[in-house]
């Protein structure tokens, strides 16, 4: 039906010439009660100059026939759409403006949006031109402009990145360093302009969002805010596009240390933990392998530095893991099961997690030989089953593997027995 009525539409296209299309005609039918139809034709004629048809479009999406305007230039050719949209993009800019520090215009709101419609119609350079643009026009006063129009805030942060964060910096710095008003109010710094901080993907947003979270302030909620709104930029809901990990990079050392710091709530230490991970590798890997080697707090905080430093390597990298563990504790089997093993066998390519089990049995670390037994026993084959025997003779206790204060330690080497049978047996 859309295409039937664009097809329509074009077929007015010569009653249009024949008035005589001008800039001032299509200004005059902005105002008429026939005009939306003239100026769809003139749109759609291909016989126009690239202009008028640009000032057309200019003057539908001011009439809220935005999305008739993106589908028209989508079922143009390339030839055509491309001097329309040259000429239409300066249009909607010129409409979009509005002074920094006021309220932006219903005119300026709706050519902002129809800006963000025409970004996968543009060239690079074009594109570059219209997110310029855009960081600009929300970046002035963030926080009133954000909930304004079809596209909010959010989204033009996700859609431009990095170069929207100086004035979002700008923005936060102020409110952050406000005194108190005349009642003794502290100024608050609103969750969806420190959620823009960090969907920015800037390092140095981030920065202040960690120093944010590291300190004490006035406002006694802004140091948990600011450590979930990395959470959620950069871990979140899974659906939602990221901001690129460099924005963290620079920053995993601070994370590691918010980690271990004794005065965090225990939130923001479950989200420092996971962001560090999120910075990928290789930056993630020192910082979360030095919390596995040294684990501190409660026992629950060694099996978090597990879990993210394998989310962290991969399933290429879980003998490394594995073999920063401490081994001068014991390990209940079924512990190790649960937030070890099982873990490592969720990665993939299984194929990557098995030949790290295979390296792992022969490591220094007797934690490393065991979990090498015990995984090969469960992702390895028969033809893994030599190599299992031969730890038959290894003498090492497995402090706590059954648990519940059990007498008597077992070895490694029949566990490694029992496994290498099983495997025989495949």
């Amino acid at each position: 039906m859309r295409g039937a009525g664009i097809a329509a539409v074009v077929a007015m296209a010569s009653l249009a010439a024949c008035q005589g299309v001008s800039h001032d005609r299509i200004d005059e039918w902005r105002e008429t009660e026939k005009g939306p139809s003239k100026l769809k034709a003139a749109l759609g004629n291909a016989d126009l100059d690239p202009d008028l048809r640009a000032h057309a479009a200019q003057n539908l999406v001011q009439i809220s026939e935005y999305a008739y305007v993106r589908t028209a230039l989508e079922g143009m050719p390339d030839a055509q759409r491309g001097p329309i949209v040259g000429k239409l993009v300066p249009r909607l800019q010129a409409d979009a403006q509005s002074p920094e520090g006021t309220a932006p215009s219903q005119r300026s709101v709706l050519a902002k949006d129809a800006l963000v419609d025409l970004r996968p119609l543009v060239d690079v350079a074009t594109r570059e031109r219209i997110d310029a643009f855009l960081a600009d026009w929300m970046g002035s006063n963030y926080i009133d402009r954000s909930g304004r129009g079809r596209y909010r805030g959010e989204q033009i942060v996700r859609l431009v990145g990095a170069r929207i964060a100086p004035k979002l910096l700008a923005e936060a710095r102020r409110l952050i360093a406000a005194a108190p008003d005349a009642q003794g109010r502290i100024p608050i710094v609103p969750d969806e302009l420190l959620k823009a901080l960090a969907l920015s993907g800037d390092p140095e947003a981030v920065d202040l969002l960690l120093d944010l979270a590291r300190k004490d302030h006035p406002e006694p909620t802004l140091r948990r805010r600011a450590m979930a709104a990395l959470y959620v930029a950069y871990v979140g809901d899974p659906a939602e596009p990221k901001p690129s990990p460099a924005g963290i990079k620079p920053h995993v050392r601070t994370l590691a240390a918010l980690v271990r710091d004794p005065d965090q709530p225990g939130a923001n230490v479950n989200d420092a933990f996971a962001v560090l991970a999120a910075a990928g590798e290789p930056e993630c890997v020192d910082p979360l392998l030095d919390l596995v080697r040294s684990p501190e707090k409660a026992e629950a905080f060694l099996w978090v530095a597990v879990h993210k430093a394998l989310l962290c390597v991969g399933a290429d990298g879980v003998a490394q893991v594995v073999e920063a563990m401490p081994t001068d504790r014991g390990y209940e089997r079924g512990i190790l099961e649960k937030y070890l093993w099982n873990k490592m066998l969720s990665l993939e390519p299984k194929a990557a997690v098995a030949e790290g089990c295979r390296a792992m049995l022969s490591s220094a670390s007797w934690v490393a030989r065991a979990t090498g037994v015990e995984c090969l026993g469960r992702a390895g084959s028969r033809a893994d089953a030599d190599a299992v025997a031969a730890l038959a003779g290894d003498r090492t206790p497995l402090r706590g593997w059954a648990g519940g204060g059990a007498k008597g330690a077992i070895s490694l080497g029949s566990v490694a027995q029992q496994v290498a049978n099983k495997l025989k047996n495949m």
